[in-house]
């Protein structure tokens, strides 16, 4: 009874909060060219295809300020398929649709990670197209575990009371 006594208290000492980090940012039009007709990816799904880990584990901004996570936006940068709705006014982290079973093509779908209306070569976009990179990039920040007050309290309880079990053991055996 006593051992499941610590294993919880020492358990329960590392729960923790989420505070974002920022890891870095990508571009919509960095993904596959539209003809390919590639996976469907909302930001959230594009930060974990490129970063890493699960959608739930990112915050997606499309404010560039990388320093105050206090700023995100939880909102994104997509392209459609013949449809730049997106690309003028970001929607949430977490959209994407696909009309096609998890694929860009065809109309509608939304992606935050396909080269459709880009400035990419395949696509035969100059510089000047009006739809190059800079103004569609999503920046990503992961959500990393920071233990919080009470879990260091907890923490320094269930090692003070390994300290004075160990204590009393030796105490008996004398």
């Amino acid at each position: 009874m006593k051992k499941f006594l610590l294993i919880g208290l020492l358990s329960a000492s590392f729960s923790a909060n989420a505070a974002p980090v920022y890891v870095g940012n990508f571009n919509v039009f960095d993904g596959p060219i539209w003809t390919s007709n590639p996976i469907v990816y909302s930001a959230t799904e594009a930060a974990a295809l490129l970063f890493g880990g699960v959608a739930s584990d990112y915050y997606i901004s499309v404010n560039s300020d990388t320093v105050d996570s206090s700023t995100i936006t939880h909102t994104a940068w997509l392209d459609g398929w013949g449809d730049t709705t997106y690309l003028f006014t970001p929607t949430s982290e977490t959209y994407s649709l696909s009309s096609s079973g998890g694929n860009y093509s065809p109309s509608p779908s939304f992606s935050a990670y396909v080269c459709d209306h880009a400035n990419c070569r395949e696509y035969g976009f100059s510089e000047a197209s009006g739809y190059e990179g800079s103004n569609y990039t999503n920046y990503v920040w992961r959500v990393a575990a920071v233990p919080e007050p009470e879990s260091y309290a907890m923490m320094l309880a269930g090692l003070g009371l390994i300290g004075f079990m160990t204590r009393r053991r030796k105490e008996g055996q004398s």
